[in-house]
């Protein structure tokens, strides 16, 4: 997909690897619980890069996805405990959804 969306960058290196990364970090996004978690998400060095991505895009998206942006800000700018509430919110929700 990567290549389709932004062309063939390989002669720039680094900065095509970066670019690859942050594009890639995008789907995970969208799965804030489970084995793909939150925590190692916010772990990437990328991470700012990639949520700064995602940010610019939301007008353009649902209306879930500006909650899912203002859910990772909040989870990004928290301690511990805050994370934790966080992500029990989503799976508790997540369970709600598949009743």
């Amino acid at each position: 997909m990567f290549d389709a969306r932004i062309g063939d960058i390989s002669g720039r290196g680094k900065l095509a690897a970066d670019m690859r990364e942050i594009w890639m970090m995008q789907p995970r996004f969208e799965r804030r619980v489970g084995p793909d978690s939150a925590s190692a998400l916010v772990a990437q060095p990328r991470f700012r890069a990639g949520y700064d991505f995602l940010a610019p895009a939301l007008p353009m998206r649902k209306r879930s996805s500006v909650e899912l942006a203002d859910w990772w800000e909040d989870f990004s700018l928290g301690d511990a405990d805050e994370r934790e509430a966080l992500l029990q919110h989503g799976a508790d929700a997540r369970m709600r959804d598949r009743r």
